[in-house]
């Protein structure tokens, strides 16, 4: 392992590792930009000084020619989804999606230890190979194969009818066994692609909730997105909350543009969420620059929900004090950073002072209770040597498991009256009362916003001074609890 070297520095793309004071051991990070003042932001981490990296891996020849090569292409991703309908895009992002299954399913169907039906794992090996699209060896896909056998002669019709029936035997029963746990190998190769079938993949069946009030503030500056389908299909959710500061203008910037170029990104890069939530960051921000606005700003906490294979990852991106929270087990797991981006923690003060601010009575320049938010541009370069307040976001990426029950987010508003565990268990103990009432299915729908609404509440009861916004997320069938 190398250590740093001032003649030459990281470059952009290099493995590195930092030296963090808070866990007090060497973490793994990506060198995304170098400033000025030879200080790196990191995917993970802003303002690094160089004294705390040591290098593990460089970009490979070419990496950088090759980064700009794929910025271009991005932005011409872009430029060609406006021009399209979105019905065409969804098309395209399902062709390529049944693409990616086709390359994955021989592999799949090789193991030995998933099926004991050779003669039906060779049927199925025709269906899948002699087929352009991967959904006709799908169950539920009646409608392509009675395309397909439209098209063909009587007895290669009947010849692929009985192939198509054996293989969607075999992947149900494939599906079953996947279910038992007999062969981890199955869920480890889902895992890893980025492939997502309709069937018989685990589906993402999302419950959101929302709730909000002014509090004791003269205006209002807190705002919710929530998007399904995010991604063109039906396996993934975005969800936001943004609270403003010095006005709404920036909030509704945010608002209207961050989630925009968050699907730009992604889908120029399905599989690099990380990538997509820095771009998107930094895009918004630039905007609100553009627009002349010094000294409105806004925390944000983004929340991307996706079926991934056989598991259901969340993905979070937060800047500011805006947090995310999950139940898992009735226990509070935070999803954002500890630090809620306070100026007092030691790693963001150092931080500011290197970027020519300081940090007076818990603020930066004595102005904003944190130190990392989207807008603020009066705290930023060029008005300062660097950004005193970054907007590089802390992402994190968790995956579901079975005793996760919902995800708290929500504005400080929330957050200055109740700790994690206290928020966890009231919503816990909220929605469990109201089951006791014996709802109707109709009832169990609303869920989320009765809990979402009863937190706001609870804030309010508790003295809370700021708006509140809470959106309370269920990852699973709200009909599993009743």
């Amino acid at each position: 392992m190398t250590t740093f070297c001032a003649s030459d520095g990281f470059l952009v793309g290099s493995t590195v590792e930092y030296l963090s004071t808070s866990y007090q051991q060497w973490i793994p990070a990506t060198v995304i930009r170098r400033h000025h003042n030879g200080t790196y932001d990191l995917d993970c981490r802003a303002a690094v000084s160089p004294e705390k990296l040591r290098e593990v891996s460089r970009p490979p020849s070419g990496y950088l020619h090759k980064q700009k090569q794929q910025q271009q292409q991005q932005k011409k991703t872009q430029q060609l989804y406006s021009e399209q309908s979105e019905e065409q895009h969804c098309q395209q992002m399902q062709q390529h999606v049944f693409q990616e299954a086709g390359q994955q399913m021989p592999t799949l169907l090789q193991s030995k230890r998933r099926i004991q039906h050779p003669e039906k794992e060779q049927l199925a090996k025709v269906m899948v190979c002699s087929t352009t699209n991967i959904s006709s060896a799908t169950p539920n896909a009646a409608g392509s194969v009675s395309d397909m056998l439209a098209r063909m002669p009587e007895e290669a019709a009947k010849m692929a009818k009985e192939a198509g029936a054996l293989a969607d035997t075999f992947l149900q029963e494939a599906w079953q066994l996947m279910q038992q746990q007999s062969f981890p190998a199955l869920g480890q190769l889902m895992t890893q692609s980025n492939i997502c079938l309709k069937q018989p993949m685990a589906k993402l069946n999302i419950h959101v909730g929302c709730a909000h009030d002014i509090g004791r503030r003269p205006t209002m500056e807190d705002e919710f997105v929530f998007l399904d389908e995010a991604t063109c299909h039906n396996h993934s959710a975005f969800i936001a909350v943004y609270d403003g500061h010095g006005g709404r203008a920036c909030v509704d910037l945010v608002k209207s543009q961050l989630h925009r170029f968050f699907l730009g990104y992604l889908r120029a890069a399905p599989k690099n969420v990380s990538q997509a939530f820095h771009g998107a960051f930094r895009a918004t921000d630039e905007i609100v620059e553009a627009q002349r606005e010094l000294s409105s700003g806004c925390t944000a906490c983004c929340c991307f929900l996706r079926d991934e294979g056989f598991a259901t990852m969340i993905h979070t991106a937060h800047v500011g004090d805006a947090r995310a929270v999950l139940c898992r087990g009735g226990l509070a797991k935070r999803l954002t950073c500890m630090s809620d981006h306070k100026p007092t923690d030691p790693t963001e003060a150092k931080r500011i002072m290197t970027a020519g601010g300081a940090v007076i009575n818990g603020r930066v320049n004595g102005i904003l209770a944190v130190a990392r938010a989207l807008g603020d541009h009066c705290l930023k370069a060029p008005h300062l040597p660097n950004d005193a307040v970054s907007n590089v976001p802390h992402i994190t990426s968790t995956q579901l498991e079975h005793q996760d029950e919902f995800i708290i987010v929500a504005c400080d508003g929330l957050w200055d009256v109740m700790t994690d565990q206290e928020a966890v268990t009231f919503a816990r103990t909220s929605h469990q009362q109201l089951l006791r009432a014996r709802p109707s299915p109709a009832q169990v729908a609303s869920l989320p916003n009765m809990v979402a609404k009863m937190l706001v509440k609870e804030a309010l009861d508790r003295g809370t001074s700021d708006n509140v916004t809470c959106s309370v997320i269920y990852p699973r069938d709200l009909e599993s609890l009743l």
